[in-house]
């Protein structure tokens, strides 16, 4: 019975991974109609951009406005886009993580986060963005390495209540998983 259980709430759960899609209803249909404008306008732009850095800037603005309407998919096919134009685009990667951690697929927040990670490894949001995803995904050991190498930089080194904030953190979540 527990099997069939957890194969249940496995199903469940990623199908629901699958399908998700975020909340909109608050947005009053002005806030709607004018992000579609702009992103009819950014398309129009992105097809008639002569250069790879139009390209690439139209291609965000597209993935931004498809994000803030809600349509994910579509959000994640023009960040790709702008990645193969600059695979260290800091807010493609950001706005990757970020998606793809709402819609629960931790393993692919990470990805991006340890790219966006990788280009800024001293920015105190990125670290400690980092470091959730990691205790999400249990990496602990990793997420203490990121730490540490944060605490060895000078700007870490002036972060005290932050380095206790976050190694706090990463003994309290793994304190809760082990007791479930």
């Amino acid at each position: 019975m527990k099997k069939i259980l957890s194969i249940a709430l496995i199903t469940i759960t990623f199908t629901a991974c699958n399908t998700y899609k975020p909340d909109t209803s608050g947005f009053s249909e002005e806030y709607k109609q004018k992000e579609q404008a702009f992103l009819d306008d950014f398309k129009i732009k992105y097809n008639n951009a002569s250069t790879n850095d139009e390209k690439e800037e139209f291609a965000f603005e597209i993935g931004f406005r498809n994000m803030n309407l809600g349509n994910y998919k579509n959000a994640i096919k023009y960040y790709d886009i702008v990645l193969s134009y600059n695979p260290a685009h800091p807010q493609a990667l950001n706005n990757l993580a970020v998606m793809y951690e709402e819609m629960g697929e931790i393993e692919k927040a990470l990805k991006y986060e340890q790219q966006l990670y990788n280009t800024n490894p001293t920015n105190v949001e990125i670290v400690g963005d980092t470091i959730r995803l990691l205790v999400k995904n249990e990496q602990f050991n990793d997420a203490h390495g990121v730490l540490d190498t944060f605490a060895g930089t000078a700007e870490g080194k002036n972060q005290a209540e932050f380095l206790s904030e976050q190694m706090q953190y990463i003994v309290d979540e793994k304190e809760k998983i082990k007791n479930n």
